[in-house]
């Protein structure tokens, strides 16, 4: 007898340690995976960057001043858009407008001073990038049209150019949600020598430049 209560003991002490080796079964949770940022949208923007340009003289009245800059900070406005293809290669195109106007003062000699202001500029560049989801590394490459109004303080006489040019350069632009998004970008922009005349011989002006900009872009997606 007692042989048979003991194990009965031994074999209901055993009964939680067996039921805790059955598993039951579970339905897995599914693992949503998550979207790709997809770039292809209609955009505009404002941005803030510097531009240090050096200016190209040449057949200046008397010699010409050593090493003439047209440097400051810009702001502006931008306008574009993209398409992104299946294999993430993205292209686009886009147009810039600073809004600030630079200035600058070439003193050939002593007496002779010709202050110089851009009165509009227009940039329009393609790009060419590819999208690692949110991150967009791009290279870009365009031209530049820019009004420059030059006089002399000598003789008052105002002059006013057409300049055009060509820009290249390379950018990284993160899109902080589905709608907006931060680009850095790095610009060279090269403006052709036009003529000018103050009343003592033709003189040519034109500008080379390095250019840094940060710009804040809405992405426009109707629909989405």
């Amino acid at each position: 007898m007692r042989f048979a209560t003991g194990a009965v003991v031994l074999l209901m002490s055993a009964l939680p340690v067996a039921a805790a080796d059955i598993r039951v079964p579970h339905k897995a949770q599914a693992v949503v995976p998550v979207a790709a940022y997809n770039w292809t949208a209609i955009y505009g923007g404002v941005w803030v960057g510097y531009h240090s340009g050096d200016l190209k003289l040449s057949n200046c009245v008397g010699i010409c001043p050593t090493d003439p800059t047209l440097k400051g900070a810009v702001f502006g406005a931008q306008f574009g858009a993209d398409y992104q293809f299946a294999n993430n290669v993205v292209i686009g195109a886009y147009g810039a407008v600073p809004l600030t106007r630079l200035s600058s003062t070439v003193t050939p000699l002593p007496g002779f001073d010709f202050p110089m202001e851009t009165k509009s500029v227009f940039i329009g560049a393609g790009r060419l990038g590819y999208a690692m989801n949110q991150f967009l590394p791009y290279a870009l490459g365009g031209f530049v049209r820019a009004r420059v109004e030059g006089r002399s303080n000598f003789n008052g006489i105002v002059q006013s150019q057409s300049h055009g040019g060509y820009v290249a350069g390379a950018g990284l632009e993160y899109a902080l949600a589905k709608n907006w998004s931060v680009d850095g970008r790095y610009t060279y922009m090269s403006v052709d020598q036009e003529n000018y005349n103050f009343g003592g011989g033709t003189v040519r002006w034109g500008e080379d430049s390095h250019n840094v900009s940060l710009a804040l872009n809405y992405r426009f997606r109707p629909g989405r």
